[in-house]
């Protein structure tokens, strides 16, 4: 599934390599076009109606439809571009019409045609070089649209030509993509193109390599593609041929594009599955501070290649996303951006409003142009809240669960009072959707009854918000129930509910007495290396439990010169090196019994899923045990005392801070941020590696947390003076820290 697959974006040499696997991966993909054919077919939406959509033309002697690329409006006319190395046009199109566009002039490009930009009476195509010639920019008189004329070709300094293009004061700022730095052409007299002006960063850490540049008010933001050496970089262009540095901001990822407006920017990564948009604020433009990060709150195809660019008008954020559509975000609290509204469709290049309400779409699936019209609602959910994040099955009847949801209106929308805010559990039976009754200051409120045989696993909470003009506004949140007792696969020989359906290049007994971890019998494996599975009708949902734990002797093994042993469930997205990585959970050395614990995030597939098999294979020679492989709970104990506080920020990292007091006696406080929604552990370790305290268990919202934690272990007694580690892990993220207890 589309989900499954995460992308790497490899180096590119040049550009038009760059630009085949662009070509391959996006256009020729057969999971690529399953999906993509689906979302034409049943296009998701919120607050945004179809309008209209026009299919370009196809090149003379083109079989196929090639791929648009970005879009840009000016006037009554949408210019767009193709990226296929083998189609070479300019399309304008009279969009007056939005139901009815029509294309009104085609312009052969040289190169590719990348990105188009319009200033007034000129427009400027930038491309990369095709076997028909050089890349560079072309230079087009547009004060008739219907009857454009080329007034000059720039070939570009660097060799593969241009990227991207930003237009100001008769200016072309050039980002090439692949050569280092960008280039200034002056456009005085654009029948003659010069360049005027060159920039490379100073800065070290960064590659160089600009993929886009925006400017506002004498500001550039220019978007450092490469991952790991890559960010943004702030410029200052009062002069227009002096490009000067102020300051830089990296970015692991890398960013590919940015637009800025009232004082903070929004920047993203290309082929990035996470598909962050990052904030930052930039009223001091020589010391940026990140301030937050967003995402779409829809991945159709599962985030497989993430999001592109963003466009910002009139305090919305209009964001192009591969696979996700055209989502758009309002802005009036800037770092802090709610979703409003989308339109799913596929792979979605570039997005621009036009007026009244209408937004044009670049969509390669369509290799057109598609009109949209996009109402605001009249409100917003601004947060949610709910009284328990938590829930052990087993323990008692289940409490009610109190929501709160935090409602404003936006500013610019058609006015309306809310009409109703309910709240719904669409993939929980036995949950009724409720209405959530007024309050005061905007909120909603609501119990929820959670019935005591409530399925295992995450649970979902949708709630929307409908005004009077019949607009809606969504949110989300959830809870996670887990069970009382762990998962035993092996104990004391195999347990009933799972079976042994694959062995292969060993022998195994179930009964094996000379060695045993724990019980009276532990498992006996010999073998010329091994592969076991063991399966299980009754499918555990894999979100209800915090690790796969088992205890393993190495016996008399022969380790030889590259060991492996390896762990990993269903169909294997993701294999746990329990020896063989970077850092060996165990020593074959040591022939004594080790415990390994393997938290579900490590196995790939986000914890949200249900486990039918456990593989556990390697390349041992000879004879050894293992013995208690069991699914840990993730149910908080009775015994630990922790009291949780959630403050509604927006962190710009994820990320466990350091306790205070440290060293402490009676209490400690223990903050940690999330920079998104996420299932979270917080568990504190003895230096034996032994988990003796589960503080935090389950799905958090975004936000600044403080867990208070008494010093008790999950028996409810108190521990003894020592050290400890104290160890934060999301889906993303693992980090510990050393705390000391004084008694």
């Amino acid at each position: 599934m589309p989900g499954d697959i995460a992308l790497t974006r490899p180096a590119f040499h040049s550009q038009q390599a760059h630009m085949r696997w662009i070509r391959t991966t996006l256009v020729s993909s057969p999971v690529w076009m399953m999906a993509t054919i689906v979302l034409a077919q049943t296009p998701k939406t919120l607050n945004v109606e179809f309008v209209g959509e026009l299919q370009l033309n196809r090149p003379a002697g083109q079989l196929e439809v090639p791929p648009t690329s970005d879009i840009y409006v000016s006037g009554d006319y949408a210019y767009i571009g193709t990226f296929a190395i083998d189609a070479h046009e300019l399309y304008i199109v009279d969009v007056s019409d939005p139901a009815q566009m029509a294309l009104v002039a085609t312009v052969p490009i040289t190169g590719t045609a990348h990105d188009v930009k319009v200033d007034g009476d000129i427009a400027v195509v930038a491309g990369h070089p095709t076997d028909a010639g050089l890349g560079g920019i072309t230079v087009i008189d547009v004060s008739d649209p219907r009857e454009p004329q080329v007034l000059s070709k720039f070939t570009a300094p660097c060799g593969d030509g241009v990227h991207n293009v930003f237009l100001r004061a008769r200016r072309a700022y050039l980002a090439h993509a692949s050569c280092p730095g960008l280039t200034v052409v002056d456009l005085t007299d654009p029948s003659n193109p010069a360049v005027s002006g060159t920039w490379l960063n100073t800065i070290p850490g960064f590659s160089n390599i600009i993929h886009d540049i925006f400017v506002l008010d004498d500001i550039a933001y220019l978007s450092d593609i490469v991952s790991d050496v890559g960010g943004l970089v702030i410029a200052d262009v009062s002069d227009p041929d002096v490009v000067s540095t102020l300051s830089t901001i990296s970015v692991p990822e890398g960013t590919h594009s940015a637009a800025a407006a009232d004082g903070y920017v929004y920047y993203n990564a290309e082929f990035n599955p996470g598909s962050a948009m990052r904030i930052a604020d930039v009223r001091d433009p020589s010391n940026p501070v990140e301030v937050g990060q967003i995402r779409a709150g829809d991945f159709v195809t599962g985030s497989f290649l993430g999001s592109h660019n963003p466009f910002i008008q009139d305090g919305l954020l209009y964001w192009a996303h591969y696979d996700s559509g055209l989502r758009i975000f309002d802005l009036h609290n800037p770092a802090e951006p709610i979703e409003i509204g989308y339109y799913v469709t596929g792979n979605t290049w570039g997005v621009q409003p036009y007026r009244d309400g209408i937004v044009l779409i670049s969509e390669n699936t369509l290799s057109g142009v598609r009109a949209v019209r996009f109402t605001p609602p009249a409100h917003a959910i601004r947060s949610l809240d709910i009284s328990e994040y938590t829930f052990v099955l087993g323990r008692g009847a289940m409490p009610d669960l109190q929501i709160t949801a935090r409602t404003e209106p936006l500013p610019g929308a058609a006015p309306a009072p809310i009409a109703s805010v309910s709240l719904s559990a669409p993939n929980t039976p036995g949950l009724s959707e409720i209405q959530l009754t007024a309050a005061e200051d905007g909120q909603f409120v609501g119990l929820v009854e959670i019935p005591d045989d409530i399925i295992l696993g995450r649970h979902a909470l949708q709630v929307l918000l409908e005004d009077g003009n019949g607009r809606t506004h969504q949110a989300t949140t959830g809870f996670t129930v887990y069970p009382q007792d762990d998962v035993v696969i092996t104990s004391d020989g195999l347990d009933p509910r799972w079976e042994q359906t694959t062995l292969l290049s060993a022998q195994v007994n179930y009964e094996a007495t000379d060695e045993v971890f724990a019980g009276s019998s532990a498992i006996g494996i010999d073998g010329f290396g091994f592969n076991v599975q063991w399966s299980t009708t009754d499918p555990v949902p894999a979100s209800a439990y915090r690790s796969l734990r088992f205890a393993i002797h190495p016996g008399d093994t022969d380790p030889g010169p590259r060991p492996a042993i390896n762990v990993y469930l269903n169909e294997r997205p993701t294999t746990v090196k329990v020896v063989g990585g970077a850092v060996p959970l165990i020593d074959l050395e040591k022939a004594e019994w080790q415990e390994v614990e393997i938290p579900m995030s490590d196995f790939g597939f986000g914890g949200d899923f249900d486990i039918e098999h456990v593989v556990f294979w390697g390349t041992l020679r000879g004879s050894f045990h293992v013995d208690e492989f069991r699914l840990v709970t993730g149910a908080p104990s009775r015994g630990t005392a922790v009291l949780e506080e959630r403050q509604q920020t927006q962190p710009t990292n994820s990320a466990l801070g350091r306790n205070y007091p440290n060293p402490f006696n009676a209490e400690t406080i223990i903050p940690f941020e999330l920079t998104e929604a996420a299932d979270v552990t917080l568990t504190v370790f003895n230096l034996s590696g032994q988990g003796v305290a589960d503080l935090v268990q389950g799905f958090r919202l975004a936000g600044t947390y403080h867990a208070r934690w008494d010093g008790r272990g999950e028996d409810g007694h108190h521990l003894a003076s020592g050290t400890y580690l104290l160890r934060l892990q999301t889906g993303t993220l693992t980090q510990t820290r050393k705390l000391l207890l004084l008694r």
